[in-house]
């Protein structure tokens, strides 16, 4: 079954980290720090975000 383009495109908001997809501006220091070498390095590798900045995603 093919999904409608639009259906299968993720939507982030901008201010999402391009490595967590976290909002940027909840970022501690360490995982600015961490995101962008995830980003820079290439890896897919998991997150190390407090609970409070996954607290903060958008639903």
């Amino acid at each position: 079954m093919n999904l409608p383009m639009a259906d299968a495109v993720e939507v982030q908001p901008s201010n999402a980290c391009p490595a967590c997809a976290h909002p940027l501006d909840a970022h501690d220091p360490l995982g600015n720090r961490f995101c962008a070498a995830t980003v820079a390095s290439g890896h897919d590798r998991g997150c190390i975000c407090s609970s409070e900045t996954k607290a903060k995603e958008p639903k």
